[in-house]
Order: structure tokens, then C-alpha cells, then sequence
């Protein structure tokens, strides 16, 4: 699920693509930037689709499986793992205040001034269709009265959800994306100028022919 939730998010970036102005839905500048702002911010999408992938490889290896139909109850048996997964998959769901939303929010904002209703429509369409997939996966592997298949073998495994190092490895990577939530304000900025540069290659020809 999280693999086909990033080849969702690629759609975004096609909304259309910067370095080609004037094709595909967004015939305007503003639109173009907006999907540059998209891409230029897509590092917390990319690094949270990882988090779900290592949280799912740290499922498997307390639970003995990844199957939803043969676990259960994981966030009451190892909270931290929980928390692992409840982070990273609301922020790629869009939801405020993590660094999905204002990824997101650049592309609709740009989209509204575009007045391009239909790939703004599809873009929170599949926002939603994206939150519903992460609450059918909470509800199906964390919540609920544990199940696991096999206890864990060690006891470190079996008091935390994992060994020290892919713990370690999952909660860095959590830590970046809650970084890129914290910092967003000067991430959408600099991806403005950028935008604004890229689009206007006057200057770019200015300042390397003189």
C-alpha cells in the first residue's frame, strides 16, 4: 500500500510538469510553479512512504507477519511502532499540520488560481482515497486486541517492536519528516523563488551570459 500511495502522489507533480510550461492540465505559470513548490517539497512524501516501508518490515519482524488478515492490536502490544505508523501515514494523507499538507496544500493553492477545477478535484480526491487506505491499515494491523503469529524472538524485540538499529533507522527518518513539518515555512519559500526563477529564464541567461 504505501508503494502504490507514492505512485499516487506522482500525479501531483504532473499538474503539470515545470520544466515544461503550458502542457498538460496547468496552462499557467502560477499552476506550474505550484506543481514546482510540489515537487521541490516532495522529500516528506518520499521520506514517509520509506518510514510506512520499515515500519512494515518492523511489523513483520515482531509479529511474524504484515498480513492485515493475520495480525492485529500492534499499537497496544508495541506502542512505538504505533506511533511509527500513525506519523508518517497522516502526513502523506495530506492531513494538517505535518508536511504532506503543505506539500498539498502549494499544488491546490496554485490550482485555485489557475482555475483548474478538475485536477484540483481529482488531487483532494485522492487525498481522501489515500487517508482511507491508511485508517483501513490502522485499523486492520494496530488497533484492536494484539494477534501476532509469532512472539518475538529476542527481548529487546519483544519489549519495543524491533531491533536497536532498524528502530533507530525508522524514528530518524520520522524525526526529518517532522523537521520538514516544523521548517515548511522557509522550504515553500525558497521553492517559490525557485519556481519564479525556473519559469523567468531571463535571469538564469542574464547572470551566465552576462
Amino acid at each position: 500500500t504505501p508503494v502504490f500511495s507514492q505512485r499516487d502522489q506522482n500525479g501531483y507533480q504532473r499538474l503539470d510538469d515545470p520544466t515544461t510550461p503550458n502542457t498538460g492540465f496547468g496552462s499557467e505559470p502560477f499552476f506550474d510553479a505550484g506543481a514546482l513548490e510540489y515537487r521541490a517539497i516532495t522529500p516528506p512524501k518520499i521520506t514517509g512512504v520509506t518510514v510506512l516501508l520499515l515500519t512494515a518490515g518492523l511489523v513483520d519482524h515482531s509479529a511474524g507477519s504484515s498480513r492485515l488478515s493475520e495480525i492485529g492490536g500492534i499499537a497496544r502490544r508495541f506502542p512505538l511502532l504505533g506511533w511509527l505508523f500513525l506519523l508518517p501515514a497522516l502526513s502523506l494523507a495530506g492531513v494538517p499540520p505535518f508536511s504532506g499538507f503543505v506539500a498539498k496544500l502549494s499544488i491546490v493553492d496554485a490550482g485555485f488560481d489557475a482555475k483548474a477545477w478538475v485536477p484540483v478535484g481529482a488531487s483532494l480526491l485522492v487525498s481522501v482515497m489515500t487517508l482511507y487506505s491508511m485508517t483501513k491499515i490502522w485499523g486492520g494491523a494496530f488497533w484492536g486486541e494484539p494477534e501476532l503469529v509469532t512472539e518475538p524472538a529476542d527481548a529487546f524485540t519483544a519489549r519495543h517492536g524491533g531491533t536497536a538499529p532498524m528502530l533507530v533507522a525508522t524514528i530518524a527518518l520520522v524525526g526529518g519528516t517532522l523537521a520538514m513539518a516544523i521548517f515548511a515555512g522557509p522550504l515553500v519559500e525558497l521553492c517559490q523563488r525557485a519556481a519564479a526563477d525556473l519559469l523567468s529564464h531571463d535571469a538564469y541567461v542574464k547572470v551566465v551570459l552576462g
